[in-house]
């Protein structure tokens, strides 16, 4: 019979409401834990994926960079890249400017400055 009640006595406490109340709070404050490692490893995984698509930029631009100084390198190359970013021509050789067309200009009412359209505002 004492062993009866000593069971009827432990299972009032573990089914008191206080004994619930902090089950819940501490399956409240796992499950906060939980949610913010999920959060942090989706963010690490979304930083990673970033990172990953950099490197490939970086691996695709330093190769592109490479084949120039290559081209660079030789004469040949510095001398197209002196003629692309200047206009200069080798001994022998002429250079011809083509020049658009100079067309005139002739200004229209709109054109003309403020002063004018307030003095036309007052015209009858």
């Amino acid at each position: 019979m004492l062993d009866y009640e000593e069971k009827r006595y432990v299972k009032r406490i573990i089914y008191s409401r206080i004994s619930v109340g902090i089950v819940f709070i501490l399956f409240l404050l796992i499950a906060k834990g939980t949610w913010n490692a999920y959060r942090e490893a989706k963010l690490t995984g979304d930083n990673r994926n970033v990172a990953e698509n950099e490197l490939i930029e970086l691996k695709t631009r330093k190769d592109f960079v490479k084949t120039e100084i290559s081209s660079l390198n030789t004469s040949e190359g510095k001398e197209e890249e002196i003629r692309s970013k200047f206009q200069v021509a080798k001994e022998g050789e002429n250079i011809i400017m083509i020049v658009d067309e100079k067309q005139n200009y002739v200004p229209t009412e709109t054109d003309k400055g403020f002063l004018n359209k307030l003095k036309n505002l007052f015209k009858f």
